[in-house]
């Protein structure tokens, strides 16, 4: 870094000193909070990687018995009835300036427990309701874990950047300008002490 050997160069140098200390006290306070953000979500979503697998599971069962007492084919005729396309209601909330998604499914009908078949009861039974019903849960917990997942990439990302900055303050910018404010008063006192001596010669002089 190139200063000015002077002590306005020097006072330049102590304001971005005192600037630089209080970046990299905002940067650990912004990552401490960072991670104790990012902690909250971390059980959240094991519990729901364990849940979607265990649903999943559920799910697959129940639409094979179906597909046993109902045959194959019949499934497949119902399953063109089915909605093409899930809408979801996306939102975002802020922390420390990092935007954490909101999902949620648009639908109501699919957003809540009670069961209501986009498909005629002509030739179907217990066993596909019961399969349906299992896939709009997975739907759900598949959507939450979405929005959990997404949460904690972001703030991982964050804490990632916010501590590369910190480091960049501390292990680089501070030092090198207090070396900087170091070098200034080295040169200021030895030039003070250069006038100081040259006077005096002037007084003996004299």
């Amino acid at each position: 870094m190139k200063v000015e050997l002077t002590k306005s160069g020097l006072l330049r140098v102590k304001e971005l000193l005192s600037l630089a200390r209080q970046g990299y006290k905002l940067m650990d306070q912004k990552r401490s909070i960072l991670i104790s953000e990012l902690v909250k979500y971390i059980e959240p979503a094991k519990e729901f990687q364990a849940r979607i697998l265990e649903e999943f599971e559920r799910a697959y069962r129940v639409l094979t018995l179906a597909s046993i007492l109902l045959g194959m084919e019949t499934i497949e005729e119902i399953a063109l009835g089915a909605p093409e396309e899930i809408d979801i209601e996306s939102a975002e909330r802020s922390v420390l300036g990092v935007s954490l998604p909101i999902l949620a499914l648009k639908e109501k009908d699919l957003d809540s427990e009670k069961f209501s078949p986009f498909y005629s009861v002509y030739r179907t039974n217990m066993a596909l309701d019961r399969a349906v019903f299992e896939f709009r849960k997975l739907l759900k917990t598949t959507i939450a874990l979405a929005e959990l997942e997404t949460t904690i990439y972001r703030l991982a990302r964050e804490i990632k950047v916010t501590q590369k900055r910190a480091n960049a303050l501390e292990q680089v910018i501070i030092p090198e300008l207090e070396r900087s404010k170091k070098e200034i008063e080295s040169h200021l006192e030895e030039r003070e002490r250069d006038e100081f001596f040259k006077l005096k010669r002037i007084r003996k002089a004299r």
